[in-house]
C-alpha cells in the first residue's frame, strides 16, 4: 500500500468513527488542515468547511466551492465567537508550543453545543507513530471546555 493509500484508509477510519457527531450539513473548521484530505471528504457530505493551515503550499492543493480556505494561526482563528459548529483538531495539538490557547480559541468559536473532535497521541506507547520516535510532546493539566 502506498503512502496516500495509507493516509485514505486513515481518514475513511476517523470520517467513520466521528460521522454521527457532525451536524450535517454545517460548519467545520478544520484546524491545522495540511493539504485538506478531511475537508476534501466533509466537503461531499454538504457540509461548508473552513481548512485552516499556519503553512500557504497545502492551501493550494484543496480545491470546492463551499471550502473557505484560511492561512491562519491555530492558536488565534481568525473567525467570529459562536461561528462554527464543529471543529476538528487532528494529529495537531502536538505540534502547538501552546496547546491551551487552541482549546481557548476552540472554545471561543464553538456555537453553542458544538462539537469539538480531536485526536492526540496515545500516550500508551513509548513510540509516536506519526513521528516514528519517542514523545515529544506530553499533554499536561486539565481543561474544562
Amino acid at each position: 500500500m502506498s503512502n496516500l493509500g495509507a493516509y485514505e484508509e486513515r481518514t475513511n477510519k476517523y470520517i467513520e468513527a466521528f460521522k454521527n457527531y457532525i451536524k450535517i450539513p454545517g460548519t467545520i473548521l478544520d484546524a491545522g488542515c495540511g493539504s485538506g484530505e478531511f475537508a476534501k471528504k466533509l466537503v461531499k457530505k454538504g457540509n461548508t468547511i473552513v481548512a485552516l493551515d499556519v503553512q500557504k503550499q497545502p492551501l493550494k492543493e484543496i480545491k470546492g466551492e463551499t471550502i473557505t480556505k484560511i492561512c491562519g494561526d491555530a492558536c488565534n482563528f481568525p473567525l467570529r465567537e459562536n461561528s462554527i459548529g464543529c471543529v476538528l483538531s487532528l494529529s495537531l495539538i502536538k505540534h502547538l508550543k501552546a496547546p491551551e490557547k487552541h482549546i481557548k480559541e476552540v472554545r471561543r468559536v464553538l456555537k453553542r453545543k458544538g462539537i469539538f473532535i480531536i485526536q492526540i497521541p496515545n500516550l500508551q506507547y513509548i513510540f509516536e507513530p506519526y513521528s516514528k520516535g519517542p514523545f515529544y510532546f506530553y499533554f499536561q493539566g486539565k481543561y474544562n471546555l
